[in-house]
C-alpha cells in the first residue's frame, strides 16, 4: 500500500478497521479525540459499531458485552479515563475476554493536564484493576510501528483471550507522519471463540461470560490457569530494540516518545566522537528483561530517561539485578524531555490589551482577568451573572463553587470566591460533601452538558433526589466544546458534530436528553428553571433565575438547578451572531424556556409519596 501522511489517532483508528475491529465504544478526552472522531466517520461505513458512550465507565462496559459475543472491539481514553476503565478492565481480564484498548497518556496525577507523559507506566504493567491479572502492553515509538502493533494487537487479544493494552503519549496521539499499512504483518492462527455468549439457538448447552468464583479453591484454580496464559506471554511476547551497544560504555533506556528524542540526543553525541547505547522497550508487559542480561562488557552503566518521575526504572532495577549503577533524568506533568540543553531566558512580561471603554463597572464576584473563552461563547457571560448574584446577596464571602471538566473547567480562575476543581462529572457528589459539612456556606456547581446530563448523570439524579441543599448551574450548548465538537447528550436531532457527522439520528444514538424537565420530576428537587441568553432581555430572566435559585438554597429548601441555554459558535461552525440566533430558532423549540419547579408547586405526584423533607417530611436531614 502507497503511504499516506495521517495523524496519530487516526492511525490508531485506520488499523483497527483493517484489522477487522466491528465495534468501538468511546468517550471524548483530550488528547485522543480525534480517534473516536474517525472511528464515528468510518467504522459504521465499513460495517461496525460505532457508539458515544455517556462515561468511560459505560464505555469499557459496553466493551465487556461486545466482546462476550465474539466481537473484535476496542475503546481508547486518556490517563483519567483509563483510570475510570479499571473496574471494567479488571472484569474483562477476569472473564478471560479480548480487546484492544487504547491510552494516549497525559499528565497527572487527577485531572492534571493534557500535555505528553509517561506517568501511567505502573497502571500499564501492575493492572490498575483489582485482583491478579496482566495485560499485553504496547508501547510504540512511531506512527509506522502504531499501525502495525494495533493491528497485530487485535490477533494477540483474541488468541490470549485477554486485554491489550497500546500505550501512546499526546505526542505520539497528535503527530503526523506518513505510514504505510501492510500486507505482510505476522497473522496468527486463531482457535474459533466457542466460548462467546451468542444465543444457543436451541442447538447447543448456555455460555456464560463471568468473573464470579465464590469458592475460593474454584477461584484460585482460575487465577493459576490465568497465570499459566501470562507465563506463555512472558516468554514469547517480549519486543525489544537495541541500537549502538557495542563498545558503549553508557546505555541509555527509554521507550515511546521518549526514545525518539533519545536517539536524537544520540545523533548530537556522536558529532562529538561520544557513543552511547540505546535499549527501547516495545512491550512493557512482559518486559524485555533478558535483554540486560546479555549487554556487552564495555557498558559501565545504565540510565533510564522517562517523562515521569521514575516508574520504568524499577523494571530496570528487577532486570538488572545489580549489575551496573542506575541513574534516573525525568521530566513529568508534561514537560518533554529535550535532545540537547537549552539556556532558559526570562519572558517578558505582556500587558493586558485593552482597548474598549469601560460600560460597566467589573463585579467584584469575578476575578479582574481575561478568560480563555472562544470569541462569543456566552460562558464569561453566565460567569458574570452568578458572580453578581454573589455579590448582591451579600454571600461572595461565604460562597464555595465547584469547577467541572469541560470548557469551564477553569472556572476557578474565573470566580472570586473559593473552589474545588472536580473530576469530569463528580461536581455534585464534591459539593454535597462540601455542604455536609460546612452547612451554613453557599455551595454551588457550574457543569456543562457533557460533564452533568453524560458521566455525570448518576450524580446529579441522586443529588437531586436527596434534595442536597445545593445550587447547580447547567450550561447546555448542545456539543462537547473542550475537546473539539463531539455529540453531547444534548444535541439536537440532526446536527452535525465530530462523532456525528451525518446529523445526530435518533435510531443510532437516542434522544436530546431535556434534564430539566427529568430533574424537576424529582422528589428532592426544590427549584429548577431553563433561561437562556441569547439576547439582553432574556440575560436578565436568566439572573433573576440565577437569583432565585440561590435564594432557595440560603432557604434552607433543598436542590436548586438552572439550565442556561448557551452558544458554542466554534464547535457550531457560526459567527457569534448567527450562534445567537441558532439558540433562538434551533435550540429553544427543543428546550422550552421556563420555571418547570418551585417550592410551591411540586409536581402534583408528590402530594401521595409525602414530598421531599425540606419541609419538615420525614425525609429532612
Amino acid at each position: 500500500m502507497p503511504r499516506t501522511l495521517m495523524k496519530g489517532n487516526e492511525v490508531i483508528g485506520a488499523a483497527a478497521i483493517r484489522a477487522g475491529c466491528t465495534a468501538f465504544f468511546g468517550y471524548p478526552i483530550t488528547p485522543q479525540t480525534e480517534l473516536p472522531e474517525y472511528m464515528a466517520a468510518h467504522l459504521p461505513a465499513s460495517g461496525g459499531v460505532f457508539v458515544q458512550a455517556e462515561s468511560e465507565v459505560a464505555a469499557i462496559n459496553m466493551v465487556y458485552g461486545a466482546s462476550g459475543s465474539g466481537v473484535r472491539v476496542m475503546t481508547s481514553s486518556s490517563s483519567p479515563g483509563i483510570a475510570l476503565k479499571q473496574e471494567g478492565i479488571s472484569y474483562i481480564a477476569g472473564a478471560e475476554l479480548p480487546c484492544v484498548i487504547v491510552n494516549v497518556m497525559r499528565g497527572g496525577p487527577g485531572l492534571g493536564g493534557i500535555q505528553p507523559s509517561q506517568s501511567d507506566y505502573f497502571q500499564a504493567t501492575r493492572g490498575g484493576g483489582n485482583g491478579d491479572y496482566r495485560l499485553l502492553v504496547y508501547a510504540p515509538a512511531s506512527l509506522q510501528e502504531l499501525a502495525d502493533l494495533v493491528q497485530i494487537a487485535f490477533d494477540k487479544a483474541d488468541y490470549y483471550r485477554n486485554p491489550v493494552l497500546i500505550v501512546a503519549d499526546g505526542m505520539l496521539g497528535q503527530m503526523m507522519e506518513p505510514v504505510e499499512f501492510r500486507d505482510d504483518l505476522p497473522r496468527m492462527e486463531l482457535p474459533a471463540k466457542d466460548w462467546a455468549a451468542t444465543g444457543t439457538m436451541g442447538e447447543r448447552a448456555p455460555r456464560v461470560i463471568n468473573s464470579l468464583y465464590l469458592k475460593p479453591e474454584e477461584l484460585e484454580a482460575h487465577i493459576h490457569r490465568l497465570f499459566v496464559k501470562y507465563e506463555q506471554m512472558r516468554v514469547a511476547e517480549p519486543l525489544v530494540e537495541t541500537v549502538g551497544l557495542e563498545g558503549a560504555e553508557l546505555v541509555v533506556v527509554a521507550y515511546g516518545t521518549t526514545a525518539r528524542i533519545v536517539r536524537s540526543a544520540m545523533a548530537l553525541l556522536a558529532e562529538e566522537g561520544i557513543h552511547i547505547g540505546l535499549i527501547r522497550p516495545i512491550t512493557l508487559y512482559p518486559y524485555p528483561m533478558d535483554v540486560f542480561a546479555t549487554l556487552p562488557e564495555s557498558v559501565r552503566r545504565l540510565l533510564v530517561v522517562e517523562m515521569s518521575m521514575g516508574q520504568m526504572i524499577d523494571d530496570v532495577r528487577i532486570a538488572n539485578e545489580g549489575r551496573l549503577p542506575i541513574s534516573f533524568v525525568g521530566r513529568t506533568g508534561g514537560m518533554v524531555p529535550t535532545p540537547q540543553a537549552r539556556r532558559r531566558h526570562g519572558a517578558r512580561p505582556v500587558g493586558r490589551r485593552c482597548a474598549m471603554t469601560v460600560v460597566f463597572a467589573p463585579t467584584i464576584g469575578l476575578q479582574p482577568r481575561e478568560t480563555h473563552y472562544c470569541p462569543g461563547c456566552t460562558h464569561g457571560l453566565i460567569h458574570r451573572l452568578v458572580g453578581e448574584v454573589l455579590d448582591e446577596l451579600g454571600v461572595l464571602g461565604r460562597a464555595i463553587g465547584v469547577a467541572p471538566v469541560g470548557c469551564s473547567v477553569l472556572a476557578y480562575d474565573y470566580f472570586n470566591c473559593d473552589m474545588h476543581e472536580a473530576a469530569h462529572g463528580r461536581a455534585p457528589a464534591v459539593a454535597t460533601g462540601i455542604k455536609r459539612v460546612l452547612p451554613d456556606r453557599v455551595v454551588f456547581t457550574y457543569q456543562g452538558d457533557g460533564d452533568l446530563a453524560s458521566i455525570g448523570t448518576g450524580e446529579i439524579v441522586h443529588a437531586a433526589h436527596r434534595s442536597e441543599n445545593i445550587t447547580v448551574i447547567f450550561v447546555n450548548n448542545a456539543i462537547y466544546g473542550m475537546t473539539g465538537g463531539q455529540m453531547a447528550p444534548t444535541t439536537l436531532i440532526g446536527q452535525r458534530t465530530t462523532t456525528t457527522p451525518g446529523g445526530r439520528d435518533a435510531a443510532l444514538t437516542g434522544y436530546p436528553m431535556r434534564m430539566s424537565e427529568m430533574l424537576a420530576q424529582v422528589p428532592g428537587a426544590t427549584y429548577v428553571e431553563r433561561v437562556s441568553v441569547h439576547s439582553p432581555v432574556y440575560v436578565r430572566k436568566a439572573k433573576k433565575a440565577i437569583r432565585k435559585a440561590f435564594e432557595v438554597q440560603l432557604a434552607g429548601q433543598g436542590f436548586s438547578l438552572v439550565e442556561v441555554l448557551s452558544s458554542c459558535p466554534t464547535n457550531w461552525g457560526l459567527d457569534p451572531a448567527a450562534a445567537l440566533t441558532w439558540i433562538k430558532d434551533e435550540m429553544i423549540p427543543v428546550y422550552p424556556l421556563g420555571v418547570m419547579r418551585t417550592p410551591e408547586n411540586p409536581p402534583a405526584y408528590l402530594t401521595s409519596v409525602g414530598g421531599p423533607g425540606r419541609d419538615g417530611g420525614d425525609d429532612a436531614h
